[in-house]
């Protein structure tokens, strides 16, 4: 079963349904980007009241083709399904009213139509402008990597060093969130692409950091490395941004550390 079968009767089940006006194929099959490892998005317009009820159409129409092994629903104002089959075909399903749907990032050259009772892709930008960092985001993330960098004190004070690899990894996925900021792409769709997203020179960036063993001398170079990255690329993304740089904190978390022997290696 390919997934373009599975769409099509996904599609061929909810139109059957009064309440649901359009559906479309978002994500790496609806921009014509996929490969042989994506998933299929699935964007339904639906009042919140019909959610139910078409989440149970949704299932009943992949049941139809291979039984489901994994069935997650996060419910709220839009819901989104989550499904796996037993041949290990990922399929989610979207959610939204039509005046949320309006209010997303959407565009024509991102989404496939499989029924649109209401015209709301006609409504749709061609594409969409490139993306710009958001300042708000860029400021939480550098202040929560010196939060999470001052506690590897903590960590080595109790020798918790099984979590201060956790600690390790937190602090690397705030870089690659922070890299990820800078990227132009006006969708940057799911997280198992990263490639395409950043630059080569970020990648390589990210396949020299290293991945630390539970030990102290291995978290702490993993930390201090990391941070020797971050530093400069959140430095110069703030000035840009004209975010007002945490100098008060960096101090702290500097001389916080400075008391188990660590000394970042960046000015």
């Amino acid at each position: 079963m390919s997934y373009a079968e599975l769409s099509q009767a996904v599609a061929n089940r909810l139109s059957s349904e009064p309440g649901a006006q359009a559906l479309f194929i978002a994500g790496s099959y609806g921009s014509g980007a996929e490969d042989a490892y994506s998933d299929l998005d699935l964007v339904v317009v639906a009042d919140q009241d019909e959610h139910s009820r078409l989440a149970e159409a949704f299932r009943s129409a992949l049941e139809q083709q291979a039984a489901v092994v994994f069935w997650r629903e996060r419910k709220g104002r839009n819901r989104l399904v989550n499904a796996i089959t037993e041949d290990w075909r990922r399929c989610d399903l979207f959610m939204a009213s039509a005046i949320d749907f309006a209010q997303q990032r959407r565009s024509q050259d991102g989404l496939k139509v499989l029924f649109d009772r209401i015209k709301l892709y006609r409504g749709l930008p061609d594409k969409l402008p490139s993306a710009t960092p958001d300042r708000t985001k860029v400021m939480y993330i550098v202040n929560e990597f010196l939060r999470v960098l001052g506690l590897m004190s903590v960590g080595l004070g109790r020798s918790e060093h099984v979590l201060l690899v956790k600690g390790a990894g937190l602090l690397r996925d705030l870089l690659t969130d922070l890299m990820l900021e800078e990227s132009p792409q006006p969708d940057r769709g799911g997280a198992l692409h990263l490639s395409r997203l950043l630059t080569p020179a970020q990648i390589s960036l990210l396949e020299g950091l290293p991945y630390p063993a539970p030990n102290r001398d291995d978290v702490i170079t993993a930390h201090v490395r990391t941070a020797a990255a971050f530093l400069p690329i959140a430095r110069r993304l703030s000035q840009e941004l004209e975010i007002v740089w945490p100098d008060a904190f960096e101090r702290a978390t500097r001389r916080r550390l400075a008391l188990e022997g660590v000394t970042l290696d960046c000015a």
